[in-house]
């Protein structure tokens, strides 16, 4: 049984990952956690005001957000209930990826399922979206889906090899468990390091291959251009329908003085990204 992590600020783009994780699943047994975070900054003097002297000022904040997942779930069980889906609902009053950690370890999560806007102004540019903070700060595999992308069923995966990552089999378990039996052309690219041997990138290529034996697989190398630039161009290309990249920490200070082409990825994507952090 797979456990499926879904953050939602009940949103059209939180709303549009939801429907496609239940897709996506259709076929497994999964039970999904939906998990509604009221972020410390949001209480009003309405909430205060509203606020039972019989309630804890906390419980009041949550009570709201404690019915609306409440009424989601229901309607999620209603529309699956042919399927092997369970539906469990969370309510917390954190900092938002501490709050996701916590589940991540209380609940033994596989996946977390997020929607992304991309970048929509200079102060989200600056300080990250949740999806970026998610996937700098929680070491758990996170797919991340474009706001109004329409699901279809995935046949051409891309799995992105970065100037510095090594293709490293255990690192990519999470896809092999998404994509278990199902039928799909993977397309490997290789940034490619001005300095690499030859015969390095022949090992690889076989080491790909032969990882994804069961699989359609190709393998392409890139050099001279940014990953960003090349990961958007092939995946309109090419017409992919996921993309799977590995991404190393950094530091926050050799992120904001060289900035990111991670965040330049999710915020361009424009189908469904399965991030994957690498240890350093």
């Amino acid at each position: 049984m797979k456990n499926i992590l879904l953050p939602t600020d009940f949103s059209e783009t939180s709303n549009n990952a939801i429907e496609y994780a239940l897709k996506f699943f259709k076929d497994e047994t999964c039970t999904f956690h939906l998990l509604s975070i009221y972020k410390v900054w949001e209480y009003t003097t309405d909430n205060l005001m509203q606020a039972s002297p019989d309630n804890s000022l906390y419980e009041s904040l949550l009570s709201e957000s404690k019915k609306k997942l409440a009424v989601l779930a229901e309607e999620l069980e209603k529309r699956s209930i042919t399927r092997k889906f369970k539906f469990n609902t969370i309510t917390d009053y954190d900092v938002f990826t501490d709050a996701i950690n916590q589940v991540i370890e209380l609940k033994n999560i596989d996946l977390i399922v997020m929607g992304s806007d991309g970048a929509t102004g200079a102060v989200e540019i600056l300080f990250g979206s949740h999806v970026l903070r998610v996937s700098r700060k929680v070491d758990c595999p996170l797919l991340i889906i474009p706001k109004d992308y329409v699901f279809r069923q995935p046949k051409n995966i891309l799995l992105t090899i970065d100037y510095d990552t090594y293709f490293d089999p255990a690192a990519v378990k999470p896809l092999m468990d998404l994509i278990f039996n199902k039928k799909l052309h993977l397309h490997a690219l290789r940034m490619m390091p001005e300095n690499i041997e030859p015969a390095e990138k022949s090992i690889e290529k076989m080491k790909v291959q032969k990882h994804f034996k069961e699989a359609e697989c190709s393998y392409y190398t890139l050099q001279g251009v940014s990953t960003e630039d090349a990961v958007y161009i092939i995946t309109q290309v090419l017409k992919m329908d996921m993309n799977l990249m590995l991404a190393r920490k950094k530091l926050f200070i050799e992120r904001f003085l060289y900035g990111s082409h991670i965040s330049k990825i999710i915020y361009r994507t424009r189908i469904p990204l399965l991030m994957i952090n690498e240890d350093e």
